[in-house]
C-alpha cells in the first residue's frame, strides 16, 4: 500500500487545485487560499522514493490529469475521446515541471534551495505561457485564476498576466516545503510574501471616468437541441422570443443591447438586408450581436467559407460593423487535417460541415455616442480566455470589452462558470471593463479590478439592465508587452535549473 502513497498525494494536489474552479466563491478564504497549499502534496510525493526526473514526471502527470480531468470533463458532452486526449496532453506541462522539481527540491545549502525555488516558480510561469501558445494554445485554468478575488496579488496582472502571477504561490510553496531550516530561507519566504502583496500599497487609480453607457444584456437560454437540431419553426420561435425580450428593455432606453454568439437563426446579411433590427434601433439604441456570415468585406470573391462574427448595428439594419473571430477552436469551428484523416470527418463532419474561416482584423469596433465614441474590444466565444489575443485591441481611448459566447454545447455543467472565471483576468490584465453575453450563461459585467458587478445565473432566460463606464486608462505593461515576464522567467529558469542540477542524483 505504501508504494501507492506518492501517486495518491499527486492526485490530491490536482484535486485541491480544482476545487476553486468547481465550487467558486467570491471570498479569498473560499477560493484563493487553496492556491497556496495545493502544491504541497505533490512536493511531498516528490520527496518519496527515487528522486529522478522520470519519477517526478510520472507523479506530475498524475497531478495534472487529476486537475484537468476534474475541470474539463464537460468537454465529453461534445467528444469523450477528444476530452481524454486533451487532458492527457495538458497534463504533460505539470509533468515536465515536476520532473525538474524532483531533482531540485532535495536537501541543499540555503542559497541553492532559494535559487531552486525561484527557478521553479519561473519555470511554472513559462510552461503555462507555452501551454497557451503551442498548437493554437489552450490557456484555460492557470494556477493563478482563483486569485482574482485576492486584492494585492491579483493586481500584478497588469504587469505579469495570469501566467506570471502564478510565480508567487508556486515559489512560496517551494520555499515552505519542506520546512525551512535556515534563517535566510525564512527571510526569503517573508520577503516573497511581502512582494506578492506589495500592490496593496499602490492601489489601482482608474482614469477619469467616462460617461456611463446604459446596457441591456439579453440571455436567451436556447438549448443545444433547439439551436443545432431544431427545425425552422423552433429556430424562428426562439428568435422571436429574443426580439420580444429585447424590445421589453427599450423602456429603460439602453444605449446598447447585447446578444450572445450565433444569436440569429440564419445568416447575418439576410437579416440585415430584410430590416430585421429596425424596431430595436428606432429608439437610438445600438445592437451588438454574435452572428454567422458567409462572406465579409475584404474576402476573396470566391471565399464563401462561414465566419463566426460579432456585428455592431447602428441606426438601421444595413448600417453595421463586422468583426470575424480570429482564434478558432479546433474541433469546434474547424476540423484539423479533415482531408488527411477521413475518420475525423466521419466523427465530426455532421457537426462541422464546413470549416469556419479565420478573421484577420485586430481593430476595435466603434460605438457612436452623443458625447464621445467608445471603442469595443470584440471577443467571440473562448477568445476572452486568451490574454495574448485580447491585448492586441487595446488603444489609449475609452474602451470596453464585449464577449459574445455560446456555452450550451456543454449542457448543465460547470463550463459556463469556469469560462467566466478565466475571462475576468482580461479585465485585470488590461484594466478594461467587460460585458459578457452568453446564450445559456454566465452573462455578467466585470469591472477593471476583475470584480463581477452584475450577473445572471446560468441556464436562465432573462436580461440585465445596467450601466458600465468605458475605461481610458493608458495601456498596461501586459497590453504592450504580453507575457514578456513569463517568457523571460522561463528562459532564466531553464538556465538556473541547468546550473543547479545535482551532480550526483539522490538514491
Amino acid at each position: 500500500m505504501r508504494r501507492f502513497v506518492p501517486a495518491l498525494l499527486a492526485v490530491l494536489s490536482g484535486l485541491l487545485l480544482a476545487i476553486p474552479f468547481l465550487w467558486p466563491q467570491d471570498s479569498p478564504a473560499g477560493s484563493s487560499l487553496l492556491a497556496f497549499v495545493w502544491l504541497v502534496p505533490l512536493l511531498a510525493a516528490l520527496q518519496q522514493g527515487p528522486r529522478s526526473a522520470w519519477t517526478g514526471f510520472r507523479r506530475g502527470w498524475l497531478a495534472g490529469a487529476a486537475f484537468f480531468g476534474a475541470t474539463l470533463w464537460w468537454i465529453c458532452h461534445v467528444t469523450t475521446p477528444g476530452m481524454l486526449a486533451l487532458v492527457a496532453y495538458l497534463a504533460l506541462y505539470p509533468a515536465i515541471w515536476a520532473a525538474a522539481a524532483a531533482t531540485h527540491t532535495q536537501p541543499a545549502p540555503w542559497p541553492r534551495r532559494l535559487a531552486s525555488a525561484c527557478a521553479l516558480g519561473g519555470f511554472w510561469c513559462g510552461l503555462e505561457w507555452l501551454r497557451g501558445t503551442l498548437l493554437s494554445g489552450f490557456p484555460w485554468n492557470g494556477a493563478a485564476v482563483p486569485l482574482a478575488t485576492l486584492p494585492g496579488l491579483r493586481d500584478w496582472a497588469p504587469c505579469l498576466g495570469v501566467t506570471g502571477t502564478a510565480f508567487f504561490p508556486i515559489t512560496l510553496q517551494c520555499l515552505a516545503f519542506p520546512r525551512p531550516h535556515h534563517p535566510a530561507l525564512w527571510a526569503a519566504l517573508a520577503a516573497t510574501a511581502t512582494l506578492a502583496f506589495a500592490p496593496l500599497a499602490f492601489p489601482f487609480q482608474p482614469a477619469e471616468p467616462s460617461p456611463p453607457l446604459k446596457v441591456a444584456i439579453v440571455q436567451p437560454n436556447v438549448s443545444m437541441q433547439d439551436k443545432m437540431f431544431g427545425d425552422d419553426s423552433v429556430q424562428q420561435r426562439r428568435y422571436d422570443e429574443l426580439i420580444a425580450a429585447s424590445l421589453a428593455t427599450l423602456t429603460s432606453q439602453p444605449d446598447l443591447i447585447v446578444w450572445p454568439e450565433s444569436a440569429l437563426p440564419g445568416w447575418f446579411h439576410d437579416a440585415a438586408g430584410s430590416g430585421a433590427f429596425d424596431a430595436l434601433l428606432s429608439s437610438h439604441t445600438h445592437l451588438l450581436t454574435g452572428c454567422d456570415t458567409e462572406t465579409i468585406d475584404g474576402a476573396a470573391p470566391d471565399d464563401w467559407n462561414p465566419r463566426n462574427c460579432i456585428a455592431l448595428v447602428s441606426g438601421q439594419s444595413d448600417n453595421f460593423q463586422l468583426h470575424a473571430k480570429v482564434r478558432l477552436v479546433p474541433f469546434g469551428e474547424f476540423i484539423p487535417f479533415r482531408r488527411q484523416f477521413p475518420f475525423l470527418e466521419s466523427m465530426l463532419g455532421h457537426l462541422i460541415p464546413r470549416d469556419f474561416a479565420r478573421g484577420t482584423s485586430l481593430s476595435p469596433l466603434t460605438l457612436p455616442g452623443p458625447a464621445q465614441q467608445t471603442e469595443i474590444i470584440p471577443l467571440v466565444c473562448f477568445e476572452d480566455t486568451i490574454g495574448s489575443h485580447a491585448r492586441q485591441f487595446v488603444r489609449a481611448s475609452p474602451q470596453i470589452i464585449v464577449n459574445a459566447t455560446n456555452d450550451n454545447w456543454f449542457h448543465d455543467s460547470p463550463a459556463a462558470t469556469i469560462h467566466a472565471l478565466n475571462a475576468r483576468w482580461r479585465c485585470l490584465e488590461l484594466r478594461r471593463p467587460m460585458i459578457r453575453c452568453a446564450n445559456t450563461g454566465f452573462s455578467c459585467t466585470i469591472d477593471p479590478t476583475g470584480t463581477i458587478t452584475t450577473s445572471l445565473p446560468p441556464f436562465t432566460h432573462g436580461s440585465i439592465l445596467t450601466q458600465i463606464s468605458p475605461s481610458a486608462s493608458p495601456p498596461t505593461f501586459f497590453a504592450r508587452h504580453g507575457n514578456a515576464f513569463s517568457a523571460t522567467a522561463a528562459t532564466a529558469a531553464l538556465a538556473a535549473l541547468f546550473l543547479l542540477r545535482p551532480r550526483h542524483p539522490s538514491p
